[in-house]
């Protein structure tokens, strides 16, 4: 069983679903405090005057508040600046009306819970890509509660029989091999590599949410795309 582990992002970039793509499970991992400065609700889109920041407000909460126990903050009217930009950006992107749909879908959770939202919105992304890999929230899964990163994802990976945990080579410095090569885990890490394709004619520009990689490119397209990474075990 090969897993990954990661926070549940908004729209997050093509390197997300890449690790979906190279495991059997993925675990929302929003049983872990909220982070404000992050990219949990926001990410970047890309118009024809070049890129700019989309963001979902959340409620205020106390320090430490876990991800799961977060609320978005008037969730129609972050919708409504957010599907505006995606018309005045994209309307004239090849791929605008069939992607529109998939986006309104994602968004359509009736829940304002953070969490929630982001859940959905990443399987209905998943879906159109055509993973199969299973998706589960670590908040319904109750794993026992352990302090550090390392020994999470440890607790996760005996929880699920894994074994193999695929991180995104971000994470090295979490991690060691020797922890997880004790525990009957292969430990490897997936590196992005950024395959240009067409945005408006300007110079190419990665880590873009997955939204304008969509955009500009049909399922067909998507297949290269979505294989275009590096895995690599731990060398420490």
């Amino acid at each position: 069983m090969k897993i990954a582990v990661m926070q549940p992002y908004l729209f997050p970039y093509l390197g997300y679903f890449q690790l979906m793509h190279g495991v059997d499970q993925f675990i929302l991992l929003d049983d872990v405090p909220y982070s404000r400065t992050g990219w949990s609700n926001r990410n970047r889109l890309l118009g024809k005057n070049g890129a700019f920041r989309f963001t979902f407000a959340v409620q205020k909460s106390p320090r430490g508040t876990k991800i799961s126990e977060i609320q978005l903050d008037n969730k129609s009217s972050s919708i409504r600046r957010f599907m505006k930009s995606i018309d005045l950006t994209y309307a004239h992107a090849p791929q605008y009306s069939n992607v529109k749909n998939v986006i309104l879908e994602a968004i359509s959770c009736n829940s304002d819970r953070f969490s929630d939202f982001t859940a959905h919105s990443i399987q209905v992304i998943s879906s159109y890509l055509g993973l199969e890999t299973q998706i589960q929230r670590a908040s319904a899964s109750q794993y026992p509660a352990v302090s550090g990163a390392e020994e999470k994802i440890l607790s996760i990976c005996a929880r699920e029989k894994a074994t193999e945990y695929l991180n995104s080579s971000n994470g090295k410095r979490l991690y060691t091999r020797s922890r997880f090569h004790d525990a009957g885990v292969d430990l490897n890490f997936l590196t992005h590599i950024p395959k240009p394709y067409h945005q408006w004619g300007l110079e190419f520009q990665s880590h873009l949410s997955i939204i304008d990689v969509l955009m500009h490119n049909d399922r067909d397209a998507l297949t290269p795309l979505l294989s275009s990474y590096d895995i690599k075990g731990a060398n420490r």
